[in-house]
């Protein structure tokens, strides 16, 4: 994440990790490709030759779902995301878990 300017380090003690740009900044595909994730739903992504020489039947139809979803996801910011009622709700659960397994 860093190598993608999500986040930045800091080194010596009290060091570590925090955010790059402000949580309204960082959308959500940003934090999914920076972790080598994909946006793409087929295993063709862009190529141009997915079956042999030829392109898959349904190829356009699912490059243009994979845009449609990075759009969605380059909608929605971490700042977003973290004032959701539900993802605070799993994050306390899971704190608590972690809190209780040490």
């Amino acid at each position: 994440m860093r190598r993608n300017g999500v986040v930045k380090s800091t080194r010596g003690p009290g060091g570590g990790y925090s955010l790059n740009r402000v949580a309204d900044e960082i959308s959500v595909s940003d934090i999914i490709i920076a972790v080598d994730e994909s946006c793409q739903v087929a295993g063709c992504d862009d190529a141009s030759s997915c079956q042999g020489d030829y392109q898959c039947l349904t190829h356009d139809l699912w490059n243009e779902l994979s845009n449609e979803i990075r759009s969605f996801l380059d909608g929605i910011s971490l700042a977003e995301m973290m004032a959701n009622e539900k993802v605070q709700e799993v994050s306390i659960r899971q704190d608590q878990v972690q809190t209780n397994a040490a």
